[in-house]
């Protein structure tokens, strides 16, 4: 049987370091929120699965997106972690195979598309590999600093890479990852990183600089300005 590609889409943070009136997943962009634009895409990709989206318990704007009606969406209540959060989402998926895909994409992630994110599925398709994550390689030059702004060693940033997302793993690591991540009481940057914990091999895919996270006020035109960019791009 032909593995499927699951979607989930964690959305249960608060946002604290946007200091609005909302979480940021629920900020305008575009005409609409970041979380409808997000989705509205995903749901785009050729995946064959279930997709879910995980919402915070006391919730107060998922009701009033457009993507709320959508029937191709389940949502689940997230916990107090990410990792709680995807766990849950893990949990509510049905009928599910152990090499299944899971895709996991930040809500706050609005400028990807479907021709953005195939070069990660066209190796989906290929890799013996546990998961995979967008990236892209450090070229500035990097420093270690302390809490007080002091220079304390420069880092070599030959093999340096940042994170983005989504990134995809087999259903059974995922699982077997977060579930040892919070048995031990153990945070992690992304999801990828649990998967090391347990020794489960991963790999990096290279996205596009345009893949921006929206983490602050002031990334919001930005990324409205990336969208256009890529608009341009797939257009021209």
């Amino acid at each position: 049987m032909p593995t499927k590609l699951h979607i989930l889409v964690p959305a249960s943070g608060l946002g604290l370091r946007f200091n609005a009136d909302r979480p940021k997943q629920y900020q305008p962009f575009l005409g609409i929120s970041l979380l409808d634009h997000c989705l509205s895409q995903l749901l785009s990709l050729s995946y064959t699965g279930q997709f879910v989206v995980g919402l915070a318990e006391d919730d107060l704007w998922w009701e009033t997106m457009d993507s709320s009606k959508s029937t191709s969406i389940n949502t689940v209540i997230g916990g107090a972690t990410r990792a709680e959060t995807v766990s849950h989402m893990l949990d509510a998926l049905h009928d599910v195979d152990p090499q299944d895909w899971v895709l996991v994409h930040d809500a706050v992630r609005p400028c990807v598309s479907k021709s953005s994110l195939q070069p990660l599925l066209d190796v989906m398709q290929a890799t013996q590999a546990d998961g995979l994550s967008l990236g892209r390689p450090i070229y500035e030059a990097v420093k270690r600093v302390s809490d007080q702004g002091k220079v304390l060693a420069s880092e070599r940033r030959e093999g340096l890479w940042t994170i983005q997302t989504p990134q995809v793993f087999r259903f059974e690591a995922l699982q077997k990852s977060l579930q040892a991540c919070l048995e031990e009481s153990l945070s992690f940057d992304d999801e990828m990183m649990a998967l090391h914990h347990l020794g489960y091999t991963t790999g990096m895919v290279q996205g596009s600089a345009l893949n921006i996270k929206v983490t602050t006020a002031e990334d919001l035109p930005l990324a409205e300005h990336y969208w256009q960019i890529m608009q341009a791009q797939e257009q021209g």
